[in-house]
């Protein structure tokens, strides 16, 4: 049976806002990671490594909650509303 269009695009749009998260912590990891393994401090505040100064850890939930916090609500709305209809739609 085929996905209800507007259920599909929901789903769809979470998926990739997730994703997008997603890249965007591991893609910070790996930049913390290299600056690291180089001898540096991460900079979180200028996103840079510093060879000079010690900067102290900041997680990325406490810089980005709002964002990850609404991906994850959008995803979450949208694959209910997606298995809502689709659970309809079988009847």
């Amino acid at each position: 049976m085929a996905m209800p269009r507007k259920s599909g695009i929901l789903v769809l749009g979470g998926a990739i806002l997730a994703v997008v998260v997603a890249w965007l912590f591991v893609s910070e990891f790996l930049e913390v990671d290299r600056c690291l393994d180089a001898g540096g401090s991460f900079n979180y505040a200028s996103g840079q490594c510093d060879f000079k100064s010690n900067h102290p850890y900041v997680s990325f939930w406490s810089r980005y909650w709002s964002w990850v916090a609404t991906v994850f609500a959008i995803t979450v709305i949208a694959l209910g509303l997606h298995l809502r209809q689709r659970s309809h739609a079988s009847k």
